[in-house]
């Protein structure tokens, strides 16, 4: 290896190790629902979650329990509908270099993952395209795999 490839490899590595250590880029801007985080504190108590995800093809939060989904399913259309932001959260990644779970190998017809990580200790008020105000429950995660 020649002494050019050597520097490139070396800066390579890192910008990647400055980028992974910092965290406030991602913990600023959920670029999914676009929710500012930047004055939420975390919870102390690390936990891991079972996460599905639902896919509502919309700027919302689309992460639950598989059982809140369950719930929310057997709700939709009836007369006890189930406000959104009580059942669905948000996750975040805890640095930039955390994996997102849809580069993970998954089953796309159960996307289910285990996420290991904090809630933030406030819930972050979300606007959806209607115009509806949520108070959305954020998880930052720091460890993704998937559920086979």
């Amino acid at each position: 290896m020649n002494i050019i490839s050597k520097y490139f490899l070396l800066l390579f590595f890192l910008n990647t190790l400055v980028s992974c250590g910092t965290k406030e880029a991602k913990r600023n801007t959920n670029m999914q629902s676009k929710i500012i985080l930047s004055d939420n504190e975390l919870e102390l108590e690390t936990i891991t979650l079972e996460l599905k995800y639902f896919g509502m093809l919309c700027d919302c939060p689309q992460w639950a329990t598989p059982e809140n989904i369950v719930l929310y399913e057997s709700l939709v259309g009836g007369e006890n509908e189930m406000p959104m932001d009580s059942l669905f959260m948000n996750i975040v990644p805890q640095k930039n270099c955390t994996l997102s779970p849809f580069d993970l190998e998954y089953n796309s017809l159960d996307p289910v993952f285990l996420f290991t990580g904090s809630f933030f200790k406030d819930k972050v008020k979300w606007t959806s395209e209607d115009g509806m105000k949520y108070n959305v429950k954020v998880f930052e995660y720091s460890k993704c795999v998937a559920k086979h």
